[in-house]
């Protein structure tokens, strides 16, 4: 049986409610939480008041479109793997590229986000899901693709909608 099963959410309760916090002014709370001993584990799973899939810190973060709490999760240097894809199969880059927030997109990709991922059951990278050119741009520099490469990714993205 798998420990998913067993245990599985495991994200800090107050983790989540300092990330989800619009009313924490300068993210003391969430600052806070991250300076308890022992340290949170910040790759766990868990789920929030508005999303029953297991997802990481990370991931409910950029949610909120707050990059300073982006920024405060990834400068702890505990987000293991920032690729990782929550129970809906989106990684952070996803996320932030669907969501336009383009500062968010430019730390990730700072920290070793990949742009070129597939994610989720549809198979879309952060670039399918860009919805402007900045952000497609953004994208594109950083994964070191070329505007052929773009163009012949676009042609065998191309499935039938049902």
């Amino acid at each position: 049986m798998s420990a998913f099963v067993l245990n599985p959410y495991k994200l800090n309760q107050n983790l989540i409610n300092a990330i989800e916090d619009d009313d924490d002014k300068g993210d003391t709370y969430l600052k806070e939480v991250l300076d308890k001993k022992p340290p949170l584990d910040l790759n766990a799973l868990g789920t929030n008041s508005w999303n029953t899939m297991p997802t990481t810190a990370i991931i409910m973060a950029t949610n909120t479109g707050n990059v300073n709490k982006v920024r405060l999760l990834l400068e702890t240097g505990r987000v293991k793997n920032i690729n990782t894809a929550d129970g809906f199969g989106r990684s952070p880059i996803l996320v932030a590229s669907n969501n336009e927030y383009y500062q968010i997109a430019k730390i990730l990709l700072n920290y070793g986000a990949d742009p070129t991922t597939r994610y989720g059951v549809m198979s879309k990278t952060p670039l399918d899901v860009a919805k402007t050119d900045k952000m497609r741009e953004l994208l594109r520099k950083s994964s070191g693709l070329g505007l052929k490469k773009i163009k012949k990714l676009r042609k065998t993205n191309k499935r039938k909608t049902w």
